[in-house]
């Protein structure tokens, strides 16, 4: 049972979305190390939160506040656990493109939130 699935289920409190979680965590723990080792870039995110009703169509911060986690060298390392540090959705895009080399589209919003080290793209540094 995947994480989404599971909190439909039994809800984002419940042991069992817990435990989806935990077992994406150890595939990826497998993984990550060579991949960053083979100069990937690796964003893992998700595209909403879990709510208490087991949905996800609402505007609390439940829904909307999703981790975001970034292994990167092109990356400058910031504490993103503290509230200030929300990167708006509307950035996501334009960032991924940016970390990989592509342009951006025109009607896409500047990234602000995540910095980029020096020649690593567009974004601010």
């Amino acid at each position: 049972m995947n994480i989404d699935d599971a909190g439909h289920k039994f809800g984002a409190d419940s042991k069992e979305y817990v435990q989806a979680a935990v077992r994406v965590d150890a595939e990826l723990s497998q993984y990550i190390w060579r991949w960053m080792s083979e100069g990937y870039q690796i964003v893992v995110t998700s595209d909403h939160g879990m709510n208490d009703y087991h949905t996800h169509n609402g505007i609390s911060d439940e829904d909307r506040l999703v981790p975001l986690y970034l292994f990167s060298d092109k990356v400058i390392v910031k504490d993103f656990r503290k509230e200030e540090a929300v990167v708006p959705q509307l950035e996501i895009a334009p960032f991924l493109c940016n970390l990989l080399g592509i342009p951006a589209g025109d009607r896409m919003q500047a990234v602000q939130g995540i910095l980029m080290k020096r020649g690593s793209g567009d974004a601010a540094e």
